[in-house]
């Protein structure tokens, strides 16, 4: 059985973020292109009227996968589409619960205060890596990179997710940086906690993207190799650092509104595997499952903040 859902306000201690001036708004800064290497198109920000309708969807998601839970436990013989719900832990009341916020925040335009939200979640990219434009715009020269980390022990069955602590797994990883002294050293650093999900082991990946500076860099580059943070079959980067040379689309990237599906394939037919690049949509009924984990969480648990507080509705130095 899920969890029981939070009522508290998911903005936490980041609430009191103002919304920032127009040279910090993703919205505006973030439009559809082309990618300059590649020249793939890339998507910009997404509009109000998009998130109406992936909530809309998500919602009607929600129920069906509710409906066919629901029918087996009836007694009703489930289809192949629907033989791996029951496996899942999933409360269908939990589920049509969050499907009928999800559906009132599409007809009212007000979004319900839930990760699990679209439109909610996109209110909140407008306000934190809008801050965080504006707060490394303070600090011209200092070199700050983003930053990815991946740990093996955040791998979980998509039939455990929902018995996943997300204050537990940031914890972790503060303990992580605390041992490497990161924590300690001059500098800053934020990071959230995102996931994906790889279809064919049916695992959800847990993993954390960020932005570091100053000192902080330095030792975290010294998390290679240490803690967990090693190659394994699975994770061929465990920990990766990269310069920033699009900040509006990279500080998105940080703090996304979905998680994606992303297949493991083998590297040269090898015992190791690399993520695909290309992103989709996670299927139902595993679509299901991480839109009810989220709606468990407040922001601040899956967002660890070192050298940096907010003060006047802005982000600055600790």
């Amino acid at each position: 059985m899920s969890a029981p859902w939070r009522v508290t306000h998911p903005f936490d201690r980041l609430r009191s973020l103002r919304m920032p001036a127009d040279d910090y708004r993703l919205d505006l800064l973030l439009t559809p292109d082309t990618h300059p290497r590649t020249g793939k198109p890339r998507a910009g920000f997404e509009t109000v009227v998009q998130c109406h309708a992936e909530d809309a969807s998500r919602a009607l998601s929600l129920r069906a996968t509710a409906q066919a839970i629901s029918a087996i436990s009836n007694g009703i013989r489930p289809t192949p589409a629907n033989s791996q719900v029951m496996r899942l832990n999933l409360d269908p009341q939990a589920a049509l619960n969050l499907a009928d916020r999800l559906q009132a925040g599409t007809e009212s335009g007000v979004p319900p205060q839930t990760l699990a939200s679209s439109l909610f979640m996109r209110d909140i990219r407008l306000r934190v890596p809008g801050a965080l434009l504006e707060f490394l715009d303070n600090y011209p020269g200092t070199d700050i990179r983003v930053v990815t980390a991946i740990h093996p022990s955040w791998c979980f069955k998509a039939n455990q997710l929902l018995l996943v602590d997300a204050r537990k797994t940031t914890n972790q990883f503060r303990t992580h940086l605390n041992r490497a002294g990161i924590t300690k050293a001059p500098g800053f650093l934020i990071a959230f906690l995102h996931g994906e999900f790889e279809p064919f082991s049916q695992e959800f990946q847990l993993h954390f993207h960020g932005i570091c500076a100053g000192e902080k860099l330095k030792a975290f580059n010294r998390l290679r190799n240490k803690q967990g943070y090693v190659r394994t079959p699975k994770i061929y980067r465990p920990i990766v650092i990269n310069q920033i040379q699009d900040r509006p689309r990279q500080l998105s990237y940080i703090m996304q509104s979905f998680w994606p599906k992303k297949a493991r394939v083998p590297i040269d037919g090898g015992d190791f595997y690399r993520r695909e690049r290309t992103k989709t949509r996670i299927k139902e009924p595993f679509q299901s499952v991480y839109l009810m984990w989220l709606d468990q969480w407040r922001l601040s648990d899956l967002c660890l903040m070192n050298g940096v507080h907010i003060q006047g509705g802005k982000m600055v130095l600790s």
